[in-house]
């Protein structure tokens, strides 16, 4: 392979797969399909790409190479899959697909976000679909953050593949989109919470991924500019928090205060792990001991690193230091993230 060339089609995947997939997914109606075609795409880019240097339009290629090899696996199979009269047009199809601007894309991806988040499929498969074939994460890196084997993740997926299939859901914006805009809104904050606190991967934050959603959350507001909550959710993710003049400087009351507002209007383990450690800085760490406890008990998160990383701190600074240093091992154990692990790490020798 050149040099260069692997580094070129990784980013390419991180880039272009939600694209690839979004537009094959439109015009074959059928996701499974797409990203089938989409995946000996990036397969055939591995071999060209080498041989003849990366085009100038990766994107445009990636995308012309899946549709033909989506037309040739229908013709192979000589089934109704896909519409004969959309096969006739597949010259002008290239065209269309070498040609269409950024807006075209956005439609496309926004349609398929749309799809994913449809009623018909539960909400933990509603974000898993958006993660992993607008946003491009794998299977495994999406059953780290969902807590969940890998192998029940890509169940989970396939069955939803069929699910969409089957009902004839089209992946395209609907008519009345804020029918099914909360869902929307939630799977794109959560594919931004995955790349401010990433669950995998050598980096603790994944820029591409904030900038992901960020660009979602963007053309979710250019659909419905007078959603105040589309609008709030893209404040949230352009927002940075860190105001302070310094650390100590934090006004950790008021975060407290804001995080027990949050338990009471959506409440979860997750965030009462959040709450614990807000308590404990601007209380001390018997209180945000006495929030995490419950969690703790109740077992809910056990497989949760950063529940053990809040239990050790908190643990330390009251003064617990071989209960502290045991918290630091689980807290390394469960994480999935190797940046964190290595700093986990550190903090349980140094305990």
């Amino acid at each position: 392979m050149a040099e260069g060339t692997g580094l070129t089609l990784e980013h390419a995947f991180r880039e272009e797969w939600g694209a690839v997939v979004a537009t094959l997914a439109r015009r074959l109606g059928d996701l499974q399909a797409a990203e089938d075609a989409a995946a000996e795409a990036f397969a055939a880019a591995a071999q060209a790409w080498a041989k003849n240097g990366v085009p100038p339009n990766p994107g445009g290629w990636l995308t012309v190479t899946a549709w033909r090899k989506a037309v040739d696996a229908h013709r192979a199979r000589q089934a109704a899959a896909v519409d004969p009269l959309v096969l006739s047009e597949i010259a002008p199809g290239e065209d269309t697909v070498r040609t269409q601007d950024g807006q075209q894309l956005g439609d496309d991806r926004l349609g398929l976000i749309f799809a994913c988040c449809h009623p018909a499929l539960a909400l933990e498969v509603r974000v898993a679909m958006t993660l992993r074939y607008v946003a491009g994460l794998t299977t495994k890196e999406i059953a780290a953050a969902f807590l969940v084997p890998e192998p029940t993740l890509a169940q989970r997926l396939v069955r939803a593949k069929r699910k969409i299939k089957d009902a004839g859901i089209r992946f395209e914006v609907p008519t009345q989109p804020a029918e099914r805009l909360r869902s929307v809104r939630t799977v794109v904050y959560l594919v931004f919470n995955e790349g401010f606190a990433a669950t995998s991967g050598a980096a603790l934050i994944r820029d591409e991924l904030c900038e992901e959603a960020i660009w979602l959350g963007r053309l979710l507001h250019r659909l419905l500019p007078a959603d105040a909550e589309t609008a709030g959710l893209l404040a949230l993710m352009l927002l940075h928090h860190a105001q302070a003049a310094s650390f100590e400087a934090t006004d950790w009351p008021q975060i407290a205060l804001l995080y027990g507002a949050l338990a009471r209007l959506d409440p979860s383990p997750v965030v009462e792990v959040n709450r614990a450690v807000a308590v404990g800085m601007a209380d001390g760490p018997l209180a945000g001991l006495a929030v995490l406890e419950p969690v703790l008990a109740s077992g809910a998160l056990d497989g949760y690193s950063p529940l053990h990383a809040a239990h050790a701190a908190l643990l330390e600074e009251a003064g617990y230091t071989e209960r502290a240093r045991g918290a630091w091992a689980r807290a390394t154990e469960t994480s999935a993230s190797p940046a964190l692990r290595e700093e986990l790490l550190r903090r349980h020798e140094k305990s």
